[in-house]
């Protein structure tokens, strides 16, 4: 919604501002200066000035379907905004705007968690020729957490990004603070260094190409994670994960959920794609050990109206030299595994296994397929 109450001095063709009172959303602005109209719209030069608004004030410019998200916010401190639009013809015309957070505060009331020390400074420029968005120092402080980054936007027709965050954080405080409807559970230690440098098109597309430059580095430790509707949780010792000439590792992935425990040293190509678009698949390629796997350990349930089945997620692709000391599933057990094992289409596929079971000795091949609500397998 929009109020205003504009006062105009009126010369000829020429209007300048005298006095105005606009509210957008809840986002009070303030105008100076005039415009040139005959028939239409010659010349405009404006500044404006959003006087002392509150964080929360300003998001309730968001689409509507993401206002609903912040009702349960409330903040202190304020943002600043101010600038200029000027226009004399289709093809001079510019937006310029410095903007930021000073010591702002955020809580979400539910939980009563509280980001401090939340501060931006920002800077737009749109004209013809450029349009560039530059967000510097940003900064905030959840409990013991400490958030900060940069962030440049530019060429907004190819937008180009160059980024950098590093954060070190307790996972329990980010779930109290955030509305993560997904998850049961979340806790543990992480830590992020990180930059990137490319066209957005390309760090969705080719996030490892050459056209991208990517630096990572983040560490997990004592992290536990559970999902609404699965009694289990996923538990990672640690984990380092590291990103560079396009490639991205994980080392010594340590996870354990049920009975079954794993270690797991790998990379995982197309990463970012499978975090920016869902119909993209997650590739694991590398080596797997395990003491046990249980197989029902990672069989998540789910109700259809065929019944209840476990599920393969269709879109996880593994492709893993694995060392298992015990296998289990049903009333089947193996020990001392060695072999090949390709997930692809909710299709497992085993190759070149040889495993001890039934007190001998076995070479076998298997296929697994859990693409129609059940789980069929043929050796």
């Amino acid at each position: 919604t929009c109020n205003f109450s504009i006062d105009l001095d009126v010369k000829g063709e020429s209007y300048t501002f005298k006095k105005t009172a606009i509210s957008l959303n809840q986002l009070a602005i303030e105008l100076s200066g005039g415009f040139v109209f005959t028939n239409s719209l010659k010349t405009l030069n404006i500044d404006f000035i959003t006087p002392g608004v509150d964080i929360v004030s300003f998001l309730s410019l968001l689409p509507e379907k993401y206002t609903n998200n912040i009702k349960e916010y409330k903040s202190t401190g304020s943002i600043y905004a101010s600038g200029n639009l000027s226009y004399n013809g289709f093809d001079s015309f510019s937006i310029t705007s410095d903007f930021g957070i000073k010591n702002g505060t955020i809580t979400y009331e539910p939980n009563v968690t509280t980001a401090k020390e939340v501060n931006l400074n920002g800077r737009l420029v749109y004209n013809k020729n450029q349009s560039v968005l530059t967000m510097k120092g940003i900064y905030l402080k959840l409990r013991e957490d400490e958030i900060s980054g940069n962030c440049q936007i530019s060429d907004f027709k190819n937008p180009r990004i160059n980024a950098s965050l590093r954060a070190g954080l307790n996972l329990s405080n980010l779930q109290s603070f955030l509305m993560i409807d997904t998850q049961s559970t979340l806790k543990g230690n992480l830590t992020i260094d990180a930059k990137v440098d490319g066209l957005f098109a390309d760090i969705k597309q080719r996030t490892f190409s050459n056209k991208v430059k990517l630096d990572l580095e983040a560490s997990v430790t004592n992290l536990e994670v559970g999902f609404k509707n699965d009694d289990r949780t996923f538990a990672v010792e640690n984990c380092l994960v590291t990103a560079a000439n396009r490639d991205i590792e994980v080392k010594d992935l340590k996870l354990k959920r049920g009975s079954s425990d794993i270690l797991l040293n790998g990379k995982l190509p197309g990463f970012f794609n499978y975090l920016a678009d869902d119909k993209a698949s997650l590739m694991i390629t590398g080596n797997l050990f395990a003491n046990y796997i249980k197989l029902e350990d990672f069989m998540v349930k789910y109700v259809s109206s065929g019944g209840e089945g476990p599920v393969i997620p269709p879109n996880i692709r593994f492709q893993l030299n694995a060392e298992i000391t015990k296998f289990s599933y049903a009333k089947f057990e193996a020990n001392n595994i060695k072999g090949e094992i390709d997930i692809k289409e909710q299709k497992a596929i085993i190759s070149d296994m040889k495993l001890q079971t039934m007190g001998g000795e076995a070479f076998i091949d298997a296929f697994a397929d859990n693409g129609h609500q059940k789980l069929d397998v043929v050796l």
